[in-house]
C-alpha cells in the first residue's frame, strides 16, 4: 500500500483508520452486543449497535478525503507447490518496489538524500503502482 506522495502524517492516520473500519468496526459491533442487550434488549442492542458501525463508516470515510481514494496497493501471492511466472514475477515487482522505498527512507534517515529526492522516489513507486491494477 502506497500512500500519494505529499500526504501529511496526520492525513494518513486517518485514511488508515478509514481502510481499517471494517475491522474495528466490527469489533466495536461486537463489544456492542456483548453489553448493550442486558441494557436495552436485544433488538434495540442490533439497531443501536448497527448504526453505530455505520456511523463508523461513515464518518471515518469522511474524515479521511480525497487521500483515501487515492491510496494505490499491490499484492502478490505465490504458491510453494505450483509454478506460476506470473505470480512470480508480481512478486519480484512488489519486492521491488517496497525496496526502493525502504532504501529511500534509510538514505534520507542518514542524510544521503534530500527531502525532494525521497518524495521523487515514492512518485515513481507511486506512479509504477498506478500503471498496474489497483484496489
Amino acid at each position: 500500500m502506497v500512500f500519494p506522495p505529499g500526504i501529511s502524517e496526520p492525513e494518513r492516520r486517518r485514511v488508515r483508520l478509514a481502510r481499517g473500519w471494517p475491522v474495528w468496526g466490527a469489533l466495536v459491533w461486537l463489544a456492542c452486543e456483548g453489553f448493550l442487550p442486558q441494557a436495552i434488549g436485544p433488538w434495540a442492542a442490533v439497531a443501536v449497535s448497527t448504526g453505530a458501525l455505520v456511523a463508523i463508516a461513515v464518518i471515518t470515510t469522511a474524515i479521511a478525503g480525497t487521500p483515501r481514494t487515492q491510496v494505490k496497493s499491490l499484492s502478490a501471492v505465490v504458491s510453494a507447490t505450483f509454478h506460476n511466472p506470473d505470480a512470480q514475477a508480481a512478486r519480484d515487482r512488489l519486492s521491488r518496489l517496497a525496496l526502493m522505498l525502504i532504501d529511500a527512507d534509510e538514505r534520507l534517515g542518514r542524510g544521503q538524500i534530500s527531502a525532494a529526492d525521497h518524495e521523487l522516489t515514492w512518485w515513481r513507486v507511486y506512479d509504477e503502482i498506478g500503471s498496474s491494477r489497483t484496489d
